[in-house]
């Protein structure tokens, strides 16, 4: 090989190198950013959301109420988790559902509350658990927060037959439906064309779905 090959062939190894470094210094400059971006930046009050400390759990460290959140989307999607999940009212009424419906019935409910229904009775939700590995998970999903968000008993009703349920939870709490997150619109449920009231409590009301 000629000088002028090795020249070339040492100077393309040395670009190579130097290309390689810059990605990295790029890479661990956006990996800095995003860090410093997201835990360290106060920034403009009126760009960011203080963590509200009622929705963090005792057992949690307090936190230094100028800590600041980047991304508002934080708090609004975290706080159904970390507030109250289930009333004691709906563990009492797990114990009217194993002693008064078949194994077989399924239930509508949000996440929280079929998760709970479903570890205490082993009774199917249309929501919660492993409810995503299901056929139609997605279309489910939307059609569970129409039943808690809307307003007509008739459309509430069809949805709910149409995934298969035989009995709907409406809990005295904002519900997380999958889709929705806020308070249950009961009134619909007090039809009795389409649904009829088989218990209650201080904290929830468990109504059949009528065929």
């Amino acid at each position: 090989m000629s000088y002028w090959q090795e020249f070339i062939v040492t100077m393309r190894n040395r670009k190579n190198l130097t290309t390689d470094v810059i990605k990295v210094i790029i890479v661990l400059f956006i990996f800095s950013a995003m860090a410093y971006v997201s835990y360290a930046w106060r920034g403009f009050n009126t760009d960011h959301y203080e963590i509200p400390q009622s929705l963090l759990p005792p057992s949690i460290i307090p936190i230094d109420q100028g800590t600041y959140i980047f991304f508002p989307e934080v708090v609004r999607f975290s706080e159904c988790w970390m507030g109250v999940q289930v009333l004691p009212g709906e563990m009492n009424a797990t114990n009217w559902i194993n002693e008064n419906t078949d194994p077989t019935d399924k239930f509508v409910d949000d996440i929280p509350g079929a998760e709970l229904v479903m570890g205490m009775t082993t009774r199917v939700s249309t929501v919660g658990g492993d409810w995503a590995n299901a056929p139609h998970a997605v279309s489910d999903m939307y059609s569970n927060s129409e039943i808690y968000r809307g307003t007509d008993p008739q459309k509430a009703h069809d949805l709910a037959r149409q995934m298969n349920a035989t009995y709907l939870i409406s809990p005295n709490r904002n519900v997380w439906a999958g889709a929705y997150d806020g308070p249950v619109n009961g009134e619909k449920f007090t039809d009795p064309t389409y649904f009829q009231q088989v218990y209650k409590n201080d904290d929830v009301t468990i109504y059949r779905v009528l065929p």
